[in-house]
């Protein structure tokens, strides 16, 4: 399936989800939650994300260390730049843009940069796994819904857990990776070289995975980012009179970020929703709140993303055709100055 079929799916689903969704709930349901809603608490949503940015400017600072000291000031454009893409570009397209800002801006080989990017989130859904199970079993969730709680904690713990543990048995056994690379190179066509190059370049990589203090950092920070983010959650659940405590809100955010994981449009419009849907189903909270907090929530992320994204768009020196010319069309270069004789 190629690119274009990919993005209309994703908003096809994403759209068509929230239509449903709409409608099952009822839009009088859903006006009478917006007019009770106390918007005094997107204040401290706004706060919240704040707070993630640092933080995750911070933990990317960590990971980076190695490759080249990057600013707390650099890696937090380059994030806000990234989530503003995400906001735009379909497929987390923002995930590519940042690797190409970093090489770019930095002087960074671009997969250097990617696999990077690629680290922070496998840690992401490592947090929100754990975030997930501890407050799984401390919620009281409906009898039906359990063996869905067991379905997404497999499929989760079975993405990430593999994911991690592929990338520390390339580290410790490097000879796996250059097997591949072997392997890989036998497609037919460009499609081989292609393949192998962006092998040797995760290769040369894999020194993200390291064991020591900066990583150890990383590692925790990527724990404490979702901790804080999660209380926009439960500062929606105070914004809508929702009668659930601050596990319920983590339980939900959690549930809520891994439907990230399905085919969605930009900024995972619809896709939101149904999660939050199907949270609130789970925890028997009252289903007329659910689109509306999740609607608030997401709203304030994008805005906060996107107005501060504009903001580091300018102090990076970008424009728009930028997305349009390399974030889309992104590819290893061997433009890149740095290799990992530099950091040796």
């Amino acid at each position: 399936m190629n690119r274009r079929w990919k993005t209309w799916l994703g908003m096809v689903l994403s759209l068509g989800l929230l239509g449903w969704i709409v409608l099952s709930v009822g839009l009088e349901d859903l006006a009478l939650s917006f007019a009770g809603m106390d918007s005094a608490w997107m204040f401290p949503m706004v706060g919240l994300f704040a707070a993630g940015l640092i933080l995750r400017a911070w933990r990317w600072q960590c990971l980076l260390a190695p490759a080249r000291k990057v600013s707390m000031k650099d890696c937090g454009n380059i994030i806000l730049v990234g989530n503003f893409a995400n906001n735009l570009l379909p497929a987390k397209g923002g995930d590519v843009a940042r690797a190409v800002i970093l090489s770019r801006c930095c002087d960074v080989r671009f997969l250097f940069g990617l696999t990077s990017v690629a680290v922070e989130r496998i840690f992401d859904g490592l947090a929100l796994l754990l975030i997930l199970q501890v407050a799984g079993l401390a919620v009281n969730l409906a009898p039906t819904f359990r063996s869905t709680m067991r379905d997404i904690s497999f499929g989760a713990g079975a993405l990430f857990i593999g994911a991690l543990a592929g990338l520390v048995a390339a580290r410790a056994f490097p000879g796996m990776l250059g097997w591949f690379r072997a392997l890989v190179s036998r497609l037919p066509g460009s499609l081989g070289s292609k393949a192998a190059h962006i092998v040797a370049g995760l290769q040369d990589s894999l020194f993200f995975i390291r064991p020591d203090r900066e990583f150890t950092g990383f590692a925790a920070l990527s724990l404490i980012v979702w901790l804080i983010e999660g209380l926009t959650v439960w500062a929606g659940f105070r914004a809508f009179s929702v009668p659930g405590s601050a596990i319920d809100a983590y339980f939900t955010f959690a549930i809520m970020n891994f439907g990230g994981l399905l085919p969605s449009a930009p900024g995972s419009i619809g896709i939101h929703q149904a999660s939050t849907v199907l949270s609130f189903s789970m925890l028997d909270l009252p289903m007329q709140a659910a689109i509306p907090l999740s609607l608030v929530v997401q709203a304030v992320q994008i805005l906060f993303n996107s107005i501060l994204g504009l903001g580091a768009m300018r102090q990076l020196h970008l424009s728009f055709s930028f997305f349009r010319s390399k974030c889309t069309e992104a590819a290893p270069s061997s433009d890149n100055k740095l290799s990992t004789q530099d950091f040796s």
